[in-house]
Protein backbone atom coordinates (compact mmCIF):
# COMPACT_ATOMS: atom_id res chain seq x y z
CA UNK A 1 0.00 0.00 0.00
CA UNK A 2 1.11 4.05 -0.30
CA UNK A 3 2.82 5.41 2.32
CA UNK A 4 0.20 7.02 4.79
CA UNK A 5 -2.57 5.04 3.60
CA UNK A 6 -4.43 1.90 5.68
CA UNK A 7 -5.39 -0.93 3.72
CA UNK A 8 -9.30 -1.39 4.14
CA UNK A 9 -8.97 -5.34 5.46
CA UNK A 10 -7.66 -3.15 8.33
CA UNK A 11 -9.99 -0.50 8.48
CA UNK A 12 -12.09 -0.01 11.92
CA UNK A 13 -15.46 0.98 10.96
CA UNK A 14 -17.10 3.63 13.36
CA UNK A 15 -20.87 3.61 14.02
CA UNK A 16 -22.11 6.43 15.45
CA UNK A 17 -24.82 6.13 18.44
CA UNK A 18 -28.07 7.67 16.88
CA UNK A 19 -29.08 8.94 20.27
CA UNK A 20 -25.72 10.81 20.63
CA UNK A 21 -25.91 12.05 17.38
CA UNK A 22 -29.47 13.45 17.84
CA UNK A 23 -28.79 14.81 21.32
CA UNK A 24 -25.54 16.49 19.90
CA UNK A 25 -28.06 18.52 17.15
CA UNK A 26 -31.18 19.07 19.96
CA UNK A 27 -28.65 21.27 22.16
CA UNK A 28 -27.03 22.69 19.20
CA UNK A 29 -30.53 24.12 17.71
CA UNK A 30 -31.51 25.41 21.31
CA UNK A 31 -33.56 22.35 22.33
CA UNK A 32 -33.62 20.28 25.59
CA UNK A 33 -33.76 16.94 26.22
CA UNK A 34 -34.10 14.04 28.60
CA UNK A 35 -31.47 10.76 28.66
CA UNK A 36 -32.07 7.75 30.29
CA UNK A 37 -29.16 6.08 31.64
CA UNK A 38 -28.21 2.34 31.73
CA UNK A 39 -28.57 2.16 35.29
CA UNK A 40 -31.92 4.07 34.97
CA UNK A 41 -30.77 7.80 36.52
CA UNK A 42 -32.92 10.38 33.96
CA UNK A 43 -30.61 13.57 33.01
CA UNK A 44 -32.25 16.90 31.84
CA UNK A 45 -29.99 18.76 29.44
CA UNK A 46 -30.58 21.97 27.99
CA UNK A 47 -26.46 22.42 27.19
CA UNK A 48 -23.66 20.95 26.53
CA UNK A 49 -21.72 18.52 27.13
CA UNK A 50 -23.29 14.96 26.85
CA UNK A 51 -22.53 12.33 29.67
CA UNK A 52 -19.65 9.99 28.62
CA UNK A 53 -20.80 7.04 29.62
CA UNK A 54 -24.19 5.49 27.03
CA UNK A 55 -27.61 6.90 27.08
CA UNK A 56 -31.03 6.62 25.28
CA UNK A 57 -32.72 9.83 24.61
CA UNK A 58 -36.65 9.77 25.36
CA UNK A 59 -37.37 13.60 25.53
CA UNK A 60 -36.51 16.58 23.21
CA UNK A 61 -38.33 19.56 23.33
CA UNK A 62 -37.37 22.13 20.55
CA UNK A 63 -38.01 26.22 19.94
CA UNK A 64 -37.55 28.65 17.38
CA UNK A 65 -34.05 28.46 16.26
CA UNK A 66 -32.36 29.75 12.70
CA UNK A 67 -30.50 26.54 12.12
CA UNK A 68 -33.77 24.28 12.64
CA UNK A 69 -34.10 22.69 9.58
CA UNK A 70 -37.06 19.98 9.14
CA UNK A 71 -34.80 17.35 7.55
CA UNK A 72 -33.02 17.30 10.61
CA UNK A 73 -36.02 15.76 12.20
CA UNK A 74 -34.88 12.26 10.45
CA UNK A 75 -31.73 12.37 13.56
CA UNK A 76 -34.39 11.16 16.28
CA UNK A 77 -36.08 8.74 14.13
CA UNK A 78 -33.59 6.30 14.92
CA UNK A 79 -33.66 6.70 18.63
CA UNK A 80 -35.35 3.74 20.16
CA UNK A 81 -36.66 4.56 23.18
CA UNK A 82 -37.90 8.48 21.95
CA UNK A 83 -41.08 9.00 23.46
CA UNK A 84 -41.67 12.36 23.11
CA UNK A 85 -41.23 15.70 20.73
CA UNK A 86 -42.66 18.88 21.88
CA UNK A 87 -42.16 21.78 19.40
CA UNK A 88 -42.59 25.66 20.58
CA UNK A 89 -43.08 28.98 18.37
CA UNK A 90 -41.48 26.46 15.16
CA UNK A 91 -42.96 29.00 12.22
CA UNK A 92 -40.85 26.49 10.04
CA UNK A 93 -42.40 23.18 11.14
CA UNK A 94 -44.10 21.46 8.31
CA UNK A 95 -45.70 18.54 7.76
CA UNK A 96 -42.90 16.78 5.83
CA UNK A 97 -41.01 17.95 9.04
CA UNK A 98 -43.32 15.41 10.94
CA UNK A 99 -43.02 12.73 8.38
CA UNK A 100 -38.95 13.18 8.81
CA UNK A 101 -39.88 11.64 12.61
CA UNK A 102 -41.16 8.39 11.31
CA UNK A 103 -39.98 5.59 12.77
CA UNK A 104 -39.45 6.84 16.32
CA UNK A 105 -41.40 4.85 18.70
CA UNK A 106 -43.47 8.34 19.79
CA UNK A 107 -45.80 7.66 22.47
CA UNK A 108 -46.58 11.90 22.77
CA UNK A 109 -46.13 14.73 20.80
CA UNK A 110 -46.69 18.59 21.80
CA UNK A 111 -47.24 21.25 19.50
CA UNK A 112 -47.65 24.97 20.69
CA UNK A 113 -47.56 27.93 18.14
CA UNK A 114 -46.18 26.15 15.45
CA UNK A 115 -47.89 28.28 12.62
CA UNK A 116 -46.40 26.38 9.33
CA UNK A 117 -48.23 23.44 10.33
CA UNK A 118 -51.75 24.36 7.92
CA UNK A 119 -54.45 22.45 6.33
CA UNK A 120 -54.74 19.09 6.88
CA UNK A 121 -51.26 18.53 8.43
CA UNK A 122 -52.66 15.91 11.13
CA UNK A 123 -52.25 13.13 8.58
CA UNK A 124 -48.88 13.24 8.95
CA UNK A 125 -49.33 11.87 13.07
CA UNK A 126 -50.93 8.14 11.26
CA UNK A 127 -47.18 7.85 11.04
CA UNK A 128 -46.92 7.26 14.85
CA UNK A 129 -49.56 4.03 15.33
CA UNK A 130 -48.36 4.14 19.48
CA UNK A 131 -49.32 7.87 20.27
CA UNK A 132 -51.28 7.79 23.03
CA UNK A 133 -50.93 11.80 23.63
CA UNK A 134 -51.35 15.30 21.90
CA UNK A 135 -51.07 18.62 22.91
CA UNK A 136 -52.20 21.23 20.00
CA UNK A 137 -51.73 24.12 21.87
CA UNK A 138 -52.43 27.28 20.57
CA UNK A 139 -52.54 25.79 17.19
CA UNK A 140 -55.28 26.59 14.49
CA UNK A 141 -56.90 23.46 13.51
CA UNK A 142 -59.30 23.64 10.37
CA UNK A 143 -61.82 21.10 9.64
CA UNK A 144 -59.40 19.16 7.56
CA UNK A 145 -57.49 18.42 10.28
CA UNK A 146 -59.85 16.50 12.67
CA UNK A 147 -60.96 13.58 11.16
CA UNK A 148 -57.39 11.89 10.71
CA UNK A 149 -57.29 12.25 14.59
CA UNK A 150 -59.69 10.09 14.57
CA UNK A 151 -57.26 7.19 13.65
CA UNK A 152 -55.02 7.36 16.22
CA UNK A 153 -56.25 4.40 18.40
CA UNK A 154 -54.19 4.85 20.88
CA UNK A 155 -54.87 8.12 21.27
CA UNK A 156 -55.95 9.02 25.35
CA UNK A 157 -55.36 12.29 25.78
CA UNK A 158 -56.11 15.45 23.46
CA UNK A 159 -54.97 18.78 24.51
CA UNK A 160 -56.28 21.62 22.46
Amino acid sequence: PSEGVVPSSTTKRVVEDPDRVAADWVLMVGGDLELLTPDGERLLLSKPPLPSQPFALTVVTLRGHPMFRNYDLQKLSRCKLLQYVGFSHRDTLTREGIAWLRGAPLKRLGFNHCSGLLGSWTESLNAFPELEALQLATQTLTDQALPPLAKLSKLRSLLI
